[in-house]
C-alpha cells in the first residue's frame, strides 16, 4: 500500500509517523511546497529571541524521515489530484499515485469581509488561526 500526504507541517508529519510506527511495509511519501523538512512558524519568533531550543522550531531532520522509510519530496506544490486514477499531479510535472491521500496543507488566515466598527474587531489569536477560528468581539482589541 501506498500513502501520499499533501502538507509537511505537523498533522502531516503525524499522520506519517503514526503509520510508520504501526505498519512497517507501508510506503509513506510526503509531498509539501516547502523547501525544507517539518517546522514550527509558531515557535520561529520564541527561538530568535531566545526562548526556546532549535529543535522546538526545526521539529525533523531530513535523517528523520530517512531512517523511518518516508520519502519527503520538497519544492513539490500539488498542482492537481485526480482521484478516479488516485493520482496527484505536482506543479513541476511530476505524477505519484497513492492508495490512500491524506490532505494534510494547512490552510489560510481569512478575514471574513464585514465591516467593523470602533468597537468591533475580528482578531486571530496567533498567525496559525484557521477559518473556522475568527473570532467576533464587541471589546475593542488591545495587543
Amino acid at each position: 500500500m501506498k500513502v501520499v500526504i499533501v502538507g509537511n507541517g505537523i498533522a502531516g508529519n503525524q499522520v506519517a509517523f503514526s503509520i510508520r510506527k504501526r505498519c512497517q511495509d507501508t510506503d509513506i511519501c510526503i509531498v509539501s511546497a516547502e523547501n525544507v523538512p517539518e517546522y514550527d512558524p509558531c515557535s520561529l519568533p520564541y527561538f530568535l529571541g531566545g526562548d526556546c531550543e532549535e529543535r522546538s522550531v526545526f521539529r525533523k531532520m531530513a535523517d528523520d524521515y530517512t531512517n523511518h522509510r518516508i520519502q519527503l519530496m520538497v519544492n513539490s506544490k500539488v498542482a492537481s489530484i485526480s482521484p478516479d486514477v488516485k493520482t496527484i499531479v505536482t506543479e513541476n510535472g511530476s505524477r505519484i499515485s497513492y492508495d490512500k491521500l491524506v490532505l494534510a496543507h494547512g490552510g489560510d488566515l481569512f478575514i471574513p469581509p464585514i465591516e467593523a466598527s470602533a468597537t468591533r474587531a475580528y482578531s486571530a489569536a496567533s498567525s496559525s488561526m484557521r477559518r473556522s477560528s475568527c473570532v467576533l468581539t464587541t471589546e475593542p482589541v488591545r495587543w
